[in-house]
């Protein structure tokens, strides 16, 4: 019996979880954490004592022994699942992180860098894309990412908003970015939904959209285009110590600041704890 119980506790379960969520979008530790959590409860005791009754009518071998067995295998999996699921949703990193996330509307590689730089800070961070290859390349360095349009990723309500509090859109289409940008204001709040210029041009010609038709801009020296450049050449996102930013140094660009308890601005703060820069030269820096 209690090989029977193990099998289904620590067996069964998992590795049809773990078949059934091939290709299903979910990372590999998300996956291990839906395979593992299967506590049984109440129809499993229903069941349980209806064909229990009549496998010992029919005196069927050993149907004595079914609702001890069903109950037992219910007791165990309420008691193992409950008091180790935080523990393992800790360990691989999926336990819920303070307010202030972010969600990054993204086409291309280096937006998955500023992710990863972002996520440093202990805040969680979603990449969107429909570009395949991106959102597979974000998984791999375990990113949280789906793949779809933004907008029917966002209505479809299959994202839990609640640690999410900031909104990125760092694609090459302005107008996209402001179309994006504007639909989610409502949720995020306008001054926390951010978007990247495509050229300089879409920055300070007069034919820009107003703010509140888009989102705000990061930081009025760069665009995408201007990123593109700059990383080809060698430029690279870091994460460094408030204190260490100078903003002086024509070689690094702000993009964002962190503050102690989690709040994300696009301007340099006095108590900044964290900074994102884009770095055109090797630093040496305390993160």
């Amino acid at each position: 019996e209690w090989i029977f119980i193990a099998a289904v506790l620590f067996g069964l379960r998992p590795i049809a979880i773990m078949l059934s969520t091939v290709n299903g979008g979910m990372s590999w530790k998300e996956r291990v954490t839906v395979s593992w959590f299967a506590p049984r409860g109440i129809v499993a005791a229903s069941v349980a004592g209806v064909l229990g009754h009549k496998l010992e009518v029919i005196k069927f071998p050993e149907a004595e022994k079914f609702v001890p067995v069903v109950f037992a295998v219910i007791f165990l999996s309420v008691f193992i699942y409950g008091f180790s699921i935080k523990w393992l949703a800790s360990i691989l990193n999926l336990t819920g992180r303070k307010k202030g996330g972010v969600i990054l509307a993204i086409d291309n590689d280096w937006a998955i860098e500023v992710a990863k730089e972002i996520e440093k800070t202990d805040l969680k961070v979603l990449i969107i894309s429909e570009d395949t290859d991106l959102v597979e390349k974000a998984r791999n360095m375990d990113l949280h990412s789906i793949e779809g349009e933004i907008l029917k990723v966002l209505d479809y309500g299959s994202i839990d908003l609640a640690n999410y509090s900031n909104f990125l859109a760092v694609t090459k289409n302005d107008s996209y970015n402001a179309l994006i940008c504007q639909t989610v204001a409502h949720r995020f709040g306008s001054s926390n939904v951010y978007q990247l210029p495509f050229s300089e041009k879409g920055s300070t010609s007069p034919e820009s959209l107003p703010e509140a038709l888009r989102g705000r801009f990061i930081n009025k020296k760069l665009n995408y285009v201007f990123i593109c450049k700059l990383v080809s050449e060698g430029a690279h996102f870091l994460l460094i110590n408030g204190d260490d930013f100078d903003q002086n140094n024509k070689n690094s660009f702000l993009i964002f600041s962190f503050s102690e308890t989690f709040e994300i601005s696009s301007q340099r703060e006095e108590k900044a704890a964290q900074v994102l820069v884009l770095q055109t030269e090797s630093i040496s820096q305390n993160v």
